[in-house]
């Protein structure tokens, strides 16, 4: 059993856990300026674990759902049903999302009923809708808005305008990279009938829609670094343009997956560094 915890561990993503970890870290500690004792930590903990067995869960079941497809995308980083059988791999699905229950139960029931439904969208997501043209791109977006928001209101019931921009980058940002993964898999989603973006409307539509959302990110950070006025986050902007710019540019010139798929990682670091930007704010 032990030889197989590394293949559990890589079926639920990591580094894409500690990335939300970290998100939710640096607003909270934002909300309270800085001040760790201002912390709730077992407030902080559960929301903060609840969400993260959440995540975990939907990169599991949306594995669950994609065993065929992924045999085409990604056949080196397949884990169902090799090494994880099938039926494994459920159990640790419903073991995630009852942990994550769990601890929202603890929480608060407002929360729980937000962590119910959002378990229920991960998995008709994953079951259908992100074989549909942008509707699965548009819910994986607002939930990844939502984290940012989330956090720092259940912590501290504050949902000022702020967190709102940063829940709005959030998404343009995750919306981006969403598009670019689609253009990336389009092979094994047109083998099984998938109907997203680049195989209804065209690979060149879909380029134009991921720039249309870079472009908006771009308007969202220079309003920000507006309302702010701070030498420090007009610089890390003036950093951050140019590597969207440039993401943006690799991206018009990429053909192949493997070219999306270096891309989509361009846009992962921007994404990490334009949240991280809000400790210059």
């Amino acid at each position: 059993m032990i030889k197989y915890v590394p293949y559990y561990i890589r079926l639920i993503r990591p580094v894409n856990l500690c990335l939300i970890f970290f998100t939710q870290l640096i607003f909270v500690l934002k909300a309270t300026d800085f001040q760790l004792s201002s912390i709730i930590l077992p407030d902080f903990f559960l929301i903060v674990s609840s969400i993260i067995f959440t995540t975990a869960a939907g990169y599991v079941v949306n594995d669950l759902f994609d065993i065929e497809i992924d045999k085409i995308n990604k056949p080196l980083k397949q884990f169902i049903p090799k090494p994880i059988s099938f039926k494994a791999a459920k159990i640790f699905y419903f073991v995630l999302v009852s942990l994550s229950l769990i601890l929202a139960f603890l929480f608060g029931r407002s929360f729980l009923a937000m962590v119910i439904a959002v378990n229920i969208l991960l998995y008709f997501y994953s079951q259908d809708l992100k074989k549909s043209v942008l509707f699965g791109n548009l819910l994986v977006s607002f939930l990844s808005g939502m984290v940012v928001f989330t956090t720092t209101y259940a912590c501290f019931n504050n949902a000022n305008t702020f967190y709102a921009l940063y829940s709005l980058l959030a998404f343009l940002m995750t919306m981006s990279r969403e598009i670019i993964k689609d253009m990336q898999d389009m092979d094994g989603d047109e083998a099984h009938g998938a109907k997203t973006l680049p195989i209804v409307y065209g690979v060149r539509a879909s380029k134009w829609a991921a720039s249309i959302c870079i472009a908006l990110l771009v308007i969202v950070l220079l309003f920000i670094a507006f309302k702010t006025n701070k030498m420090p986050y007009w610089l890390s902007i003036g950093t951050l343009l140019g590597w969207f710019i440039f993401t943006a540019q690799q991206m018009w010139l990429a053909t192949k997956s493997s070219e999306y798929g270096r891309v989509s990682l361009l846009l992962k670091a921007g994404i990490f560094a334009g949240i991280s930007s809000v400790l210059l704010v």
